[in-house]
């Protein structure tokens, strides 16, 4: 039944990729229906965030331009999931700006001491 692909929704945390894979797999259970009726099901079942604005205002008419739409994405994930996973270098003069701290507690103990 094409109502169907109405309760097909992505859960939280769940990525484009494989909402898509499931969207996918219900359309081919699902009798045929006509594009715009599966571009507004898609779009209905996508949590709200910076994709599902992009996919409102790119105004996809079928589900191929979705389909486009959503690989870019996927692309785009992958590339800031990478980079969050990476490490940042830590930068040369972090070590050096401890120093002045220590030499002002030494001055500080030593000025302790003669009194």
């Amino acid at each position: 039944m094409s109502y169907d692909l109405f309760d097909v929704r992505q859960y939280q945390g769940e990525s484009l990729r494989d909402y898509l894979n499931r969207f996918g797999a219900q359309m081919v259970r699902s009798p045929a229906i006509d594009e715009e009726m599966l571009v507004y099901a898609f779009k209905k079942g996508v949590l709200p965030g910076p994709f599902c604005e992009a996919l409102i205002r790119g105004h996809p008419a079928t589900f191929a331009e979705v389909r486009r739409l959503v690989v870019a994405n996927i692309a785009d994930e992958s590339e800031v999931a990478e980079k969050r996973g990476s490490v940042a270098p830590t930068r040369p003069w972090a070590q050096t700006r401890i120093q002045p701290q220590r030499v002002l507690e030494t001055a500080a103990a030593k000025k302790d001491q003669r009194t």
